[in-house]
């Protein structure tokens, strides 16, 4: 007599009774939509195991985005037979024309199979799976679902499916199901199948993690000799080396500002070597102190000069210019090999204890003061080096990085999986003849490694990628494209068997620029390694406070002292909710200390007192680099200007 589990829409008799038939259980059978490890931590793994080691056993379940591929390959694991007696179907995914959501073609059966102990057999079917919102867990979302437990008469015939009644249709069905030529066995070897498969079927193209860097272009000079050598970089340019970089130009400046917990400086090791298109050094750096001048958009918030860094990048020629009174002038430049015309910054050493202002020749609109997170060797450099030390740790090859100029990225021109070509052409045939699967409507299926690679990755193009690209590789794009990680961010190599077109010709690449591209953490991992420091270094910076906002350029002209700031900040990201930290009277006090004298300089002869109690009041918001609104700090600039001589008058 068949029982109906679950009479409340939601209950736990499905899982109660399934574990009791489970107990010393012989035979193991089922077909299952969805199966996910919390679905079978619910039903107790040890039973699942002890079960699944029985000689007829056997399971079968569709691959889903839902659920992943671990929960099989892992029971298998348990079980340990050879050969594997789990399999997963891997689902086809069918896009229906009338709609935007794929509609699913998949083994949806619920449908189980237990010889228990006492020799009686069990099935079990319904709208179970085996998840937990079907079968409850710690904290999870449940269904309202609906099962029947049917107990039958064993027939030791009925396990191949021969007979009649409902043991022997109940075996036909799943052995039917297990023996697809699309159910593939659920083991490691299959792993990157399933693995590529779920990149194709369950990946949006909006899922790529992309990080937004301030990409600075960086050419080592001649006070860099060792440039070309990665011994050089593994000894000076160290984790911890810091870069003093100078912008006399208000957009550089904003872009690292915007990005200052990523900033990317790319630096070839000469003019040679850029013009070969060798790839560059990486950098990868955040801002650690930043000073604005009095002709920046954003005000400073210290007196001091930035000081004590290993390197400088700076423009020289705009430097000289400004320092005899010009504005910035034209930027240093360079061309590539293919003509593309490259604006940069000279990489030079300092010497040990300098300070920005020996390099300043005249305030610059922004200093920053990066300090290396990690650098990352180019391949050519490597290759070729007898490090007294070993190779370097760190080492990129062009298709390992690329950049690109927006954080959304088309996705891969085809969606296929790649297996082994008897592997793909079993489940080609399964899916066509079993299912009727239209391939022209197919978002899933198999290929045998013919398709061009190039269809597999996802392709984005930057002027930046002329100077990383050699001849070499240009001349080798398949096997290029071929060593990329499918879905992943690939730069496209340029066609130069065509000229290039017209609006090219007399382009130049911007030294600073803002451009997206894989997070470090994802970089560091394709390298092998697992960084420590990695997820303290990624953590959301500090929020920005009130005072970071834009504000109007400032028109009144300001000491020199005042244009040599260098706060002390915590990286700060663009999208933080601006937070206050409460004011603190002896930074109030020593705000006023150099308020007052600076108020008093200009002159207060004539002036109501009213007008000069704002003025210093107003100025010490300025030194202290706080929003005029913020409440209570008014009050506390007031009350702790009473107590000075002025406010005593």
């Amino acid at each position: 007599m068949p029982t109906l589990l679950s009479p409340d829409p939601i209950s736990s008799d499905y899982v109660t009774a399934l574990r009791s038939d489970l107990e010393g259980a012989r035979v193991l059978r089922f077909v299952m939509a969805y199966i996910s490890t919390p679905g079978l931590d619910a039903i107790g793994a040890d039973l699942l195991v002890a079960a699944l080691r029985k000689e007829h056993s056997l399971g079968v379940a569709s691959l889903a985005c839902a659920c992943g591929f671990e929960p099989l390959i892992a029971l298998e694991g348990q079980v340990g037979r050879d050969p594997a007696n789990l399999k997963y179907f891997l689902d086809p995914g069918i896009a229906d024309p009338d709609s935007a959501d794929p509609n699913l073609s998949m083994l949806h059966s619920k449908l189980v199979y237990v010889v228990r102990a006492d020799g009686k057999a069990v099935v079990y079917l319904g709208s179970h799976n085996w998840s937990s919102r079907a079968l409850g867990g710690s904290g999870s979302t449940r269904n309202a679902e609906a099962s029947f437990r049917i107990e039958v008469d064993f027939v030791e015939d009925h396990l191949s499916g021969v007979g009649t009644g409902l043991g022997a249709n109940v075996n036909r069905h799943i052995l039917a199901c297990y023996r697809l030529g699309a159910c593939l066995p659920a083991r490691n070897s299959n792993r990157p199948i399933f693995e590529d498969w779920f990149r194709v079927r369950c990946k949006r193209p909006t899922d790529l993690d992309l990080d937004g860097y301030a990409v600075v272009v960086g050419i080592a000079g001649d006070s860099v000799p060792g440039a070309a050598n990665p011994d050089f970089w593994a000894k000076e340019a160290r984790q911890g080396a810091s870069i003093y970089l100078q912008c006399h130009e208000e957009e550089e400046g904003q872009v690292v500002r915007k990005r200052q917990e990523r900033v990317l400086a790319m630096v070839w090791a000469g003019p040679d070597a850029f013009a070969k298109a060798l790839p560059p050094v990486l950098l990868f750096c955040k801002v650690t102190r930043q000073a604005a001048g009095q002709e920046s958009t954003y005000e400073g918030t210290s007196q001091g000069d930035i000081a004590n860094f290993r390197f400088v990048l700076w423009d020289p020629q705009q430097d000289g210019a400004r320092g005899a009174g010009r504005t910035p002038g034209p930027r240093l430049r360079m061309a590539t090999r293919t003509g593309t015309s490259f604006d940069y910054f000279a990489f030079d050493l300092a010497a040990p204890g300098s300070a920005a202002s020996t390099f300043d020749r005249a305030a610059p609109r922004y200093q920053h003061y990066l300090q290396v997170y990690e650098v990352v060797v180019p391949a050519w450099m490597a290759d070729g080096s007898e490090a007294a030390d070993g190779p370097p740790r760190l080492v990129w090859q062009p298709v390992e990085f690329a950049l690109s100029p927006t954080r959304q990225v088309p996705p891969e021109e085809q969606r296929q999986y790649r297996a082994p070509e008897d592997t793909a052409d079993q489940i080609l045939a399964s899916l066509t003849e079993l299912f009727g699967v239209d391939i022209e409507q197919a978002v899933a299926l198999p290929t045998s490694g013919e398709t061009d690679p190039r269809k597999l990755v996802r392709l984005v193009t930057s002027k930046i990628h002329e100077a990383c690209i050699d001849e070499a590789t240009e001349a080798l794009q398949t096997a290029f494209y071929a060593k990329a990680a499918p879905g992943g961010i690939v730069m496209r190599l340029a066609d130069r068997s065509h000229p290039r077109e017209a609006h090219d010709l007399g382009e130049f690449v911007p030294r600073v620029q803002e451009l997206f591209g894989d997070r470090l953490r994802s970089l560091l991992q394709r390298l092998g390694v697992e960084h420590p420091d990695v997820e303290e270094w990624e953590a959301k910076p500090t929020a920005r406070r009130a005072s970071d906002l834009p504000k109007k350029p400032k028109k009144v002209v300001q000491d020199q002292a005042d244009v040599q700031v260098t706060p002390e900040s915590k990286p700060r990201d663009e999208d933080a909710v601006t937070t206050l930290r409460p004011p603190n009277p002896a930074e109030v006090l020593a705000a006023l200390q150099t308020a007052v004298p600076h108020v008093l300089k200009g002159g207060v002869a004539g002036r109501r007192r009213e007008e000069v109690v704002e003025a210093i009041i107003q100025r010490t918001f300025h030194v202290l680099g706080r929003d005029p609104g913020e409440p209570g700090l008014r009050e506390t600039i007031t009350r702790m200007l009473a107590r000075t001589r002025l406010g005593q008058t």
